[in-house]
């Protein structure tokens, strides 16, 4: 009676993947905020507490939050806003 001996498989090939399509307009994330952008609205922000010592990382943690905050306002509604006309009189329609 022969034995016959297995031979262990070679490692498979990594797959070639394919790119990945981008989400369209909604699902899009915002960019983050630029380091500029960030600075220029922190100093601002000290601008308007009248320069006074303080702690610098508080004015830049709420600059960060707002811009943050900006870029992605549009993509969280679940529609289009409509933009109220102040002369409009809603009882009027």
């Amino acid at each position: 009676m022969t034995e016959t001996v297995k031979k262990a498989k070679a490692p498979a090939k990594p797959r070639k993947t394919t790119a990945k399509a981008k989400p369209n307009g909604a699902e899009t994330q915002a960019a983050l905020p630029s380091h500029d952008q960030i600075r220029q609205l922190a100093h601002k922000y000290w601008a308007e507490r009248g320069h006074q010592q303080g702690h610098p990382e508080l004015d830049w943690f709420r600059a960060e939050q707002e811009l943050i905050q900006r870029s992605q306002w549009p993509s969280r509604l679940p529609f289009s806003y409509p933009t109220m006309d102040p002369t409009m009189d809603p009882s009027s329609s």
